[in-house]
């Protein structure tokens, strides 16, 4: 079996000094041995290598400017990498039939999900901070998937319970008693609180933004902003003024017609599916069997939030997003009952500082505004002291 072997051209070329003929390959070690001249300086010199420092023009395709190159290089299409991304990204536009694409801030990546790339092309990048104030799903692929959640074609649509482990209705509890199916819900519960707040996978919790790499004053901002979840602010900072005003108030206008087309029936079931057994008209029984925690927060300079809580602490009250040098006062009545008395008593005395307005994490709230600290826990401690001393001041502040 015979093969034949590609021919190859031998490039021949003349020594300039000696006259001498022989192969481009052996030119140099020619020069370098016979006339003790540098290789590369001596082809540069009669033609045989092009210069390096000699530069050549060329066109950019995307502006259309010229821009000069080492001779030597590569053919070059584009004066900077910023031009050549544009001009790929519009290529791509022009081709996709209308459809948007989402552009990836470090490289010249354009798609539909943005996240996706992140996970294959930039792992070690930090998604949020990087795509923070940006769209990250393009218009198309966001529209297609709620169709396809939206009403019946979600499959979650008036499931009635039965494909979440928190109901009573789920299918996974078919064979258990009520007792079992009441364990096995705080069971589930007690899971995903533990997991929200050790494991920093919420964004309701302080962990998640420190994890980040935010510094705790930091992380405490964006907590707080993170629990703004609908606002007139968030409105004009997403829109602009005029038109976050008109969808704040479409907003609003929506809430108040699905509210008006209810039955009075319905608006008391609601209210009541929704009130806990701790509220503001079961606290004024007294006669309320729960823990209470009595707590004095800065908001700011001669401003102070009172309130109480049925939580295992203050922090856990406002998701560990407080800043312990603001709490003044986070203390153990004897029960829930003593700490709504003294909560009562300290506003009825102090009722003309009480000012109400949006504060933030706190949300739309009463605090007691330009009050002498040391006067409010004097008056603090005297409730304090006992539930039946508490008990006597709230019935005369109420007369009771």
């Amino acid at each position: 079996m015979s093969s034949e072997r590609k021919k190859t051209t031998v490039k021949y070329v003349t020594c300039q000094i000696c006259d001498k003929e022989m192969t481009m390959y052996n030119i140099g070690v020619h020069v370098k041995k016979q006339h003790g001249l540098d290789p590369n300086e001596y082809k540069i010199e009669h033609g045989l290598k092009k210069d390096p420092n000699k530069k050549k023009e060329y066109t950019c395709r995307h502006c259309d400017e010229s821009f000069l190159v080492a001779s030597n290089a590569k053919r070059h299409y584009f004066c900077s990498e910023d031009c050549k991304v544009k001009y790929v990204r519009e290529k791509r536009n022009d081709q996709s039939g209308g459809i948007s694409f989402i552009d990836c801030p470090l490289c010249v990546w354009q798609g539909s999900v943005l996240k996706m790339h992140f996970t294959l092309m930039h792992p070690n990048e930090n998604f949020e901070e990087v795509t923070k104030n940006m769209q990250t799903t393009s218009d198309h692929v966001h529209d297609k998937m709620s169709a396809l959640a939206s009403g019946e074609n979600n499959v979650w649509h008036n499931h009635g319970g039965k494909y979440s482990s928190l109901s009573k209705h789920f299918t996974g509890y078919n064979d258990l008693s009520s007792d079992e199916i009441d364990n096995k819900i705080k069971i589930v519960s007690d899971k995903i609180g533990c997991s929200n707040k050790n494991n920093g996978n919420n964004t309701t919790t302080l962990l998640y933004w420190l994890n980040l790499g935010y510094t705790e004053e930091e992380a405490r901002d964006q907590l707080r902003n993170r629990q703004i979840t609908f606002s007139l602010d968030r409105c004009i900072e997403k829109h602009d003024a005029i038109e976050g005003h008109i969808v704040w108030q479409e907003r609003q206008d929506k809430w108040q017609e699905t509210l008006k087309s209810k039955s009075q029936e319905e608006i008391d079931e609601t209210n009541i599916k929704k009130a806990s057994k701790i509220n503001y008209k079961t606290l004024w029984g007294l006669n309320l069997d729960a823990d209470g925690i009595f707590y004095i927060i800065k908001v700011k300079e001669s401003t102070y939030k009172i309130g109480i809580t049925s939580k295992p602490s203050v922090y856990y009250r406002y998701n560990y997003s407080l800043n312990k040098d603001d709490i003044i006062v986070s203390e153990q009545a004897e029960d829930i009952n003593h700490a709504f008395m003294i909560e009562q008593v300290l506003k009825k005395k102090y009722i003309k500082s009480i000012k109400k307005d949006d504060y933030g994490m706190y949300g739309w709230t009463e605090v007691l505004n330009n009050v002498n600290i040391d006067n409010l826990l004097v008056d603090y401690l005297q409730l304090a002291h006992s539930k039946q001393n508490a008990l006597d001041m709230f019935n005369e502040a109420f007369n009771r």
